[in-house]
């Protein structure tokens, strides 16, 4: 099992071009004590080459596993080291956003505490959009669409690589198909964003 499992991540790291830290980060938490050289965890959340300035909640975290601060309140530091807008950001923390735009609820509430786990989770899915190349909209929508567990979170079920490969070739027959997936996701859910050219309003209707 355990061969099966490198031979898994050798596979992604072979696909994605990325170091281990970074894909191991899809099944467990972000590395924050690297023995040889700087911390994945650092060089996102700790960089004092960042944007904005570095929120306390970070640190505590990065000693304590959690903090005193929540997710609301680290929001500025969440945005410049996942890299992330705050639409996107929104989608991942904010109910009310989340609802309007997928119908979804948020992967966490903004009123909780900042935890490595919680940093992990976002981390891990925009790390594994950016890699896919999809936005974090149409991840979560496939996510959701599929019930696939590509990633630790996704559900109570362990993540493995194989079932991350899996889910990749389900992300590649979905982006081969003649349908967005905005669209496939109004065909099964009958749900659509405000903004989206499939939305009718009322006047269109009468």
């Amino acid at each position: 099992e355990a061969v099966k499992k490198l031979a898994g991540i050798r596979e992604l790291q072979r696909r994605f071009d990325l170091r281990p830290a970074e894909i191991l980060a899809w099944y467990g938490n972000v590395d924050r004590h690297n023995t040889w050289s700087t911390s994945l965890y650092e060089e996102r959340f700790l960089d004092p080459r960042m944007p904005r300035p570095l929120h306390p909640a970070f640190q505590d975290v990065f000693d304590a596993d959690s903090s005193l601060w929540n997710v609301e309140a680290a929001r500025s530091g969440l945005i410049a080291g996942l890299r992330v807008t705050e639409a996107e950001l929104g989608l991942l923390t904010d109910a009310d956003a989340a609802d309007q735009a997928l119908a979804l609820l948020p992967v966490t509430s903004a009123t909780a505490p900042l935890t490595i786990e919680i940093v992990s989770r976002l981390h891990r899915l925009v790390s594994f959009a950016r890699a896919n190349r999809l936005t974090l909209a149409d991840l979560l929508l496939i996510r959701e669409l599929s019930g696939a567990v590509a990633l630790t979170g996704d559900d109570e079920a362990i993540a493995t690589p194989d079932g991350t490969l899996a889910f990749l070739d389900l992300v590649a027959r979905v982006k081969a198909s003649a349908l967005t997936i905005e669209e496939i996701h109004y065909l099964i859910r009958q749900v659509v964003a405000p903004e989206s050219p499939l939305s009718i309003d009322d006047e269109e209707l009468d």
